[in-house]
């Protein structure tokens, strides 16, 4: 009786080829463009949104890091605002100066991580002159020194309050490096705003 059972059981040889049946076949080599590839060529005009969208992630991307190194800057600032606290007369004397300094800073720090980033249409045409991508790449390699030296003045007005030094010289230093940084800011959304 158990050998009628098991007659009509495969043995494992039958069990391999049913199951290499049931395989999908397997994937083409990707010599070829993927479909949204083709379908990318036979749309004129839809590279260059694709491009501009692609272009817009990376200046989000590039205004976060740079806001975060700005925000980075203003809470050593409150340090440096509680440093000064501390010694009444100094508080007194510099508390206006530092805080419109860390007003403008925090202007400039929310103008850079809020900028739009502007929209001109789904599949809108554009090109971008040389001249103006070069000077959109210099903005934005100088305003990562920009962020840079506001960090390095706020460092030094921060050792100048501890070692008691000129504490209105490091003030105008660091008004001086956010004043510019905010006027090279204006001037790279100027040229964006040209381009859309």
């Amino acid at each position: 009786m158990d050998d009628e059972l098991f007659a009509d059981m495969k043995d494992s040889a039958e069990i391999e080829d049913d199951v290499s049946r049931l395989k999908p076949p397997p994937f083409p080599e990707k010599t070829e463009k993927s479909g949204f590839a083709r379908l990318l060529d036979r749309i004129p005009g839809i590279r260059g949104y694709v491009a501009k969208n692609e272009r817009r992630e990376a200046d989000e991307a590039l205004r976060a890091a740079i806001g975060r190194k700005l925000e980075a800057a203003r809470l050593q600032l409150s340090n440096v605002h509680q440093q000064l606290g501390q010694d009444i007369v100094l508080a007194m004397e510099y508390a206006e100066r530092l805080g419109n300094v860390d007003t403008r800073l925090r202007g400039l720090t929310g103008k850079v991580m809020d900028a739009p980033t502007g929209y001109t249409g789904f599949l809108a045409r554009h090109t971008i002159d040389e001249t103006d991508l070069e000077r959109i790449y210099s903005f934005d390699a100088q305003f990562f020194d920009y962020a840079d030296e506001i960090g390095r003045q706020v460092a030094a007005l921060e050792e100048t309050v501890t070692v008691g030094g000129d504490i209105g010289s490091a003030l105008t230093q660091l008004n001086a490096a956010v004043q510019q940084a905010a006027s090279a800011f204006a001037e790279r959304q100027e040229i964006l705003a040209g381009m859309d």
